[in-house]
């Protein structure tokens, strides 16, 4: 028998898939696939969540907030922008987006 060695037919579990983002965080080359781009914004979605109950019920200061922002914004970024790409658009195209949503 031959083993299949393809690594691309492999499905990764959503934690896998975010840790993977996560692992490329300041590769804005390349192309992310749909399950992993969006199973890492569900848990990035999960995770804010949480970082905001817990900011919220201990009253914590609005420091931690931002350093939370400041760490998951170049990942955010990246992910997108490799979505981008594998949909066959261009990192430029995906900063005017965010362009037109900020102005």
């Amino acid at each position: 028998m031959t083993e299949n060695t393809s690594s691309a037919a492999v499905p990764m579990g959503i934690w896998a898939n975010f840790i993977n983002c996560f692992k490329k965080y300041a590769e804005f080359g390349g192309r992310s696939p749909r399950m992993e781009y969006w199973s890492f914004i569900l848990v990035l979605y999960v995770l804010t969540m949480a970082v905001g109950f817990v900011i919220g019920y201990f009253k914590i200061s609005v420091i931690v907030s931002n350093i939370y922002r400041i760490l998951i914004v170049i990942p955010f970024l990246s992910a997108g922008v490799r979505r981008f790409h594998d949909a066959g658009q261009s990192a430029a195209m995906y900063f005017s987006l965010w362009g037109v949503i900020i102005f």
